[in-house]
């Protein structure tokens, strides 16, 4: 599995693919900026969609802030309502990403703790990439990123992890979950998910590739608690020419599934969303299409998400750029999958550019997606029934950055980039079920002041219904918080 260390215009362009393969690809209900200038002095004000208005606390910056630049920033939040926060912050005056490493910073009652790198120094192991956390339900966390193993030329990208422990705080050494030389000329690409169980067991996927990045697998590893981490396993069942995702959930139970789109044959063009199931005690079950096979055959499907409920069944979201639309498949521990459906955009005016997901404990779930026009879209389905209509959440200029949360209320937040000329702003929109999606006005759904450089936003929400955002902004990460009382 080894894979020489690309030169620096490669490495760049590998981390513009991966960025493209991540689009629509963190799912806010597993893991999860500030708008400008003065980060937090803005009004400060979001809507209810009952026309109450709440209030964001103050914006603050939790990064170094040594004026290196911070980027791809994930959340995850505790049972406990803790939250950790990963992300990536150059080492370096041109703020290159060829010197990226991770970083976390854990939040609690008393605020935002100081910032505690995680991964190698990039002088011995070369720079890290996508970093991302979750959190299980005992307090701790689980994060994991790629990065090259050593800075000698000749060398492959692997996959790297720590864990964080409420009573020990992070494990002192940085665990290589790719170990296993499983296929020899094989490296990591950088795309990569993880998820865990209330059990403290946990399942990261990645993507493998050759140096010529037309050959591609998927890789699982499993952490089971008290025992550490298991040597990784190749999950798909055939070569595939590109592979877009992959995307992992885990139930109660401590089973998981992955997803991903996938290509293959002579062309890429041919290209099916793909899920495997690993049932604890027997494995990883052969992957299967849950897509229609005319869709597969002609179109693309991309950035596949999924999530379990808390009755252990499964809900996978996806679009299709080549025939536009959002579409969904449910799994049932008892009945298996079901028939895909085209939950929204099935006419060519409808462009769709990534989808998010979010589902709670009772299993209704939410879409979120783009059109190509810059609306921000969602769509609602009630647990074991069908999908709602589609319902506008923003009506213009948002980018595909958008993410979604559910509360234990089962009201939602959605948070997005915002284009107004030159701004670039971080906005936000409340659903509450038995009114739908709030209005989004500027002054009322503008978070912190306006900037021209905002992005990224993330959002998780606590079981107190407290919801947190966190973005970035101006080469820092900001970090904002409301409720739903």
């Amino acid at each position: 599995m080894s894979a020489r260390i690309p030169s620096a215009a490669t490495l760049r362009a590998w981390c513009a693919f991966i960025l493209l393969l991540g689009a629509g690809c963190s799912s806010s209900a597993k893991n999860s900026g500030d708008g400008g200038g003065a980060a937090g002095d803005g009004d400060g004000t979001a809507a209810d969609a009952s026309g109450g208005t709440l209030s964001w606390s103050a914006a603050v910056r939790i990064d170094n802030d040594h004026g290196f630049t911070a980027s791809a920033p994930r959340m995850a939040v505790s049972s406990d309502g803790s939250i950790m926060a990963v992300w990536l912050q150059s080492e370096d005056d041109n703020s290159s990403p060829l010197t990226s490493r991770v970083y976390a910073s854990l939040y609690t009652t008393v605020g935002w703790q100081a910032p505690v790198l995680l991964n190698p120094d990039i002088a011995s192991h070369g720079p890290a990439y996508a970093p991302k956390i979750v959190a299980d339900g005992r307090g701790s966390f689980f994060a994991v990123w790629s990065q090259a193993s050593t800075a000698a030329e000749g060398a492959r990208i692997g996959v790297y992890g720590k864990r964080y422990l409420p009573e020990a705080g992070w494990e002192a050494a940085v665990t290589t979950i790719d170990a296993e030389q499983v296929d020899a000329g094989m490296s990591a690409t950088g795309a990569l998910d993880i998820a865990a169980d209330a059990s403290g067991n946990a399942t990261v996927v990645w993507t493998m590739s050759d140096e010529t990045w037309a050959h591609m697998v998927i890789e699982a590893a499993r952490y089971t608690s008290g025992t550490g981490w298991a040597s990784g396993q190749i999950v798909t069942n055939e070569d595939a020419q590109s592979i877009s995702g992959p995307a992992v959930a885990m139930d109660v139970a401590g089973n998981a599934m992955v997803v991903w789109g996938q290509a293959t044959g002579a062309s890429i063009a041919v290209q099916g969303v793909h899920a495997a199931t690993y049932t604890v005690g027997s494995g990883w079950e052969t992957p299967v299409v849950i897509e229609p096979v005319g869709i597969s055959e002609t179109h693309s499907g991309l950035a596949p998400q999924v999530v379990f409920d808390g009755q252990g069944d499964a809900v996978v979201v996806w679009c299709h750029h080549g025939l536009p639309g959002i579409y969904a498949n449910r799994w049932s521990g008892v009945t298996g999958w079901g028939a895909a459906t085209a939950i929204a955009g099935t006419s060519p005016t409808s462009a769709d550019e990534g989808v998010q997901l979010a589902v709670d404990k009772q299993g209704n779930a939410i879409a979120l997606w783009n059109q190509h026009n810059g609306s921000l879209l969602a769509s609602r389905c009630a647990a074991g029934g069908d999908w709602g209509p589609t319902q506008l959440v923003d009506p213009g200029n948002a980018d595909d950055s958008g993410r979604i949360a559910i509360g234990p209320d089962v009201t939602a937040r959605a948070v997005w980039v915002q284009h107004v000329g030159t701004q670039s702003n971080i906005w936000a929109n409340r659903y509450v079920p038995e009114r739908g999606w709030g209005s989004s006005s500027r002054e009322d759904s503008i978070i912190g002041e306006v900037s021209n450089n905002a992005s990224d936003p993330q959002v998780v929400i606590d079981q107190s219904g407290t919801a947190t955002v966190l973005w970035s902004q101006d080469k820092g990460l900001y970090a904002t918080h409301i409720t739903s009382h």
